[in-house]
């Protein structure tokens, strides 16, 4: 169906989707006519920036739309009336919806651009780099596919030659890494989980120091009347917020059991460090050395995981209902070419015989079911006795196989109940 008519997110609401995703925005407040326009100034102090406010103008600057270091009642009065006269005059009368009137920065930092658009292959794709009002002309930016971690925000800085001036130029501080990127990473996933939009930019995005800022925002929703099935997905599965859920122990303990994040690589490595020789080799079916398994290239796989390709989850323990240490990790691999997949579990060994692996095994199978699996199985060395009976419990044939001289575990997920997770 042919999108038609297309109707702008005014800068304000633009901005209170950004401030919902955490995100730091300049404070922008509306004004319909001249004196609640003085009377915001008045409010928030001068100098301020006058901007139009409208759903049918995209580029504000085309227009006349945008007047900055207005110091007084005269100035910003004499602002409103001029913006409201560029409008008509390039636009119409109905394209303006009042003014919005917002702080003028002081500080002179760098001003980047961060933009969002839907591929119609690759789905959304995030863009940075130089902005301000010369960003069509000096085009340094570079893109990426969202979600974006940590070190992939970092990358997608580095490939821009403004990168240079963040540790510093000319005056202006070095840049707070940490924040912008977790501005990056936000915004990101901003694109992924808000798929009704269909064209998003934060111009100028205005960084100084520890000051991550958007001083104006831009998004254009699809069409209210578009098939949402025909709006292409992340090409890079998002984090499943779906699998995150909160439980308790035989032993009354609270644990957290979610998919794993690139950035629990030091909490693998602890995890490790409370694993016998025995619980390793039950795993792994060898006895792999704790600098084999803690390896960084070895962690790096497990915890960047493919979500379409494999779930992780890890348990951790929950104090005052703040996560801490993993006590526990399970996998659900899926065969490539196949509708099934294979589940594998781990527990420390002071938290073994308290119903972690029989809940980690029953999120699998739940996990297996929503991600419309025909088949779960699972391998065990004859003399892991606990997990053949987890396994039993929960509803899986469990036989010995000759040729490999491992206990094989079966389920059928396909005569199981989608609702409860038992056997039909």
């Amino acid at each position: 169906m042919k999108e038609k008519n297309l109707t702008l997110l005014t800068e304000y609401q633009s901005k209170e989707i950004l401030r919902f995703y955490g995100i730091g925005v300049n404070e922008t407040f509306l004004a319909k006519n001249e004196q609640e326009a003085v009377s915001i100034a008045e409010e928030i102090g001068y100098p301020v920036v006058a901007k139009l406010n409208s759903t049918k103008i995209s580029h504000k600057s085309d227009v006349g739309g945008v007047i900055l270091g207005i110091s007084d009642k005269a100035s910003l009065e004499k602002a409103f009336r001029k913006i409201r006269e560029n409008t008509i005059k390039h636009a119409s009368e109905s394209a303006f919806e009042g003014v919005s009137i917002q702080r003028m920065i002081s500080e002179k930092g760098i001003e980047l651009i961060l933009g969002g658009t839907t591929d119609p292959q690759f789905g959304p794709v995030m863009l940075f780099g130089s902005g301000g009002m010369f960003v069509e002309i000096y085009k340094d930016n570079a893109l990426a596919l969202p979600p974006l971690t940590t070190a992939l925000s970092s990358i997608l800085i580095n490939r821009t030659k403004i990168a240079k001036a963040f540790h510093g130029f000319r005056g202006i501080p070095p840049v707070d890494i940490r924040k912008l990127n977790e501005t990056l990473v936000r915004f990101s996933e901003l694109l992924v989980y808000e798929t009704r939009i269909k064209e998003i930019d934060i111009n100028p995005l205005l960084v100084y120091g520890s000051m991550v800022i958007a001083l104006d925002a831009r998004i254009v929703p699809h069409s209210f009347t578009i098939d949402e099935s025909t709006i292409r997905p992340p090409a890079i599965r998002p984090y499943p917020l779906e699998y995150i859920w909160k439980e308790r122990l035989l032993d009354g303990t609270s644990v957290l059991i979610r998919p794993i994040r690139p950035e629990d690589e030091p909490l693998m490595i602890e995890f490790h460090k409370g694993l016998s020789q025995e619980s390793v080799y039950y795993r792994y079916f060898q006895n792999l050395s704790f600098e084999e398994r803690v390896d960084h290239l070895r962690l790096s796989r497990i915890c960047f995981s493919d979500y379409n390709i494999e779930i992780v989850l890890v348990a951790q323990i929950l104090v005052a209902d703040q996560p801490r240490e993993i006590i526990g990790v399970g996998r659900l691999g899926k065969y490539h070419g196949f509708e099934g997949a294979e589940f594998a579990i781990i527990i420390q060994d002071q938290w073994q015989h308290k119903g972690l692996g029989t809940l980690l095994l029953r999120k699998l199978k739940e996990i297996g079911l929503k991600e419309k699996l025909a088949w779960i199985i699972g391998r065990m060395l004859p003399l892991n006795e606990s997990m053949k009976k987890i396994a039993d419990k929960e509803g899986f044939v469990v036989y010995f196989d000759e040729s490999s001289q491992e206990y094989i575990a079966e389920l059928d997920l396909r005569k199981m109940d989608s609702r409860t997770g038992a056997n039909e």
